[in-house]
């Protein structure tokens, strides 16, 4: 996993200040009890929750606090369970949002995680092109609820030797307009009083 680790900093240094892409502003934004640091660069934005403290931490520790050596970052491993990351995508976004992130490239964005050892997502930070005016032009409050719901829904499987660890830092470029996902779709009820809904079914976004 050390490659993991490596390019998680290195990206998310490069989205920060490499380059042309250098910061523009920093500003904070509050979104019910929670402030957000939405950063604007020249060509990406970024959100991040102004209580992260792992998530750009340069270095993965022990839950002693002692730093991984540098072969450690071979030995852990973790993956998302894909299920429980497309319940807080429909969790956040509703068939027609998501069918507009669908219908309107580009629409990638970064998603930045730290996980604990026990599979929980317990930070997120999100950086998206600039040029991509339907996520750039989402509300903060979308990014707030998207955060909300990864913490709440998101699970990862961690290998034993993760699980000795503090915290373990993922990342993931999701591209909307190629994603599948499934949305519940409920018929009407017959408006009978007692009468039971037909039986859910669902249907792929292409």
């Amino acid at each position: 996993m050390k490659t993991l680790s490596l390019i998680f900093i290195i990206l998310f240094c490069r989205h920060l200040s490499f380059g042309q892409n250098e910061v523009k502003q920093d500003e904070i934004i509050q979104v019910g009890n929670e402030k957000f640091l939405k950063t604007t660069m020249r060509f990406t934005l970024g959100y991040s929750n102004q209580t992260n403290k792992w998530i750009d931490a340069p270095y993965l520790q022990f839950r002693d606090g002692t730093p991984l050596g540098e072969d450690d970052y071979d030995e852990y491993d973790l993956k998302s369970v894909q299920s429980t990351f497309d319940q807080a995508i429909r969790a956040t976004f509703t068939k027609d949002e998501m069918s507009n992130l669908k219908n309107n490239p580009p629409a990638q964005m970064t998603f930045y995680y730290v996980v604990s050892p026990e599979g929980e997502t317990i930070e997120t930070a999100f950086i998206i092109p600039r040029k991509s005016a339907v996520l750039a032009d989402l509300p903060p409050e979308k990014y707030a609820l998207l955060e909300k719901n990864l913490k709440k829904y998101l699970r990862w499987t961690v290998n034993d030797f993760g699980k000795r660890m503090k915290f373990l830092h993922a990342w993931r470029i999701v591209d909307f307009p190629t994603m599948k996902i499934t949305y519940p779709v409920f018929p009407p009820t017959t408006g009978v009083v007692g009468s039971l809904p037909a039986k859910e079914e669902t249907i792929k976004l292409p």
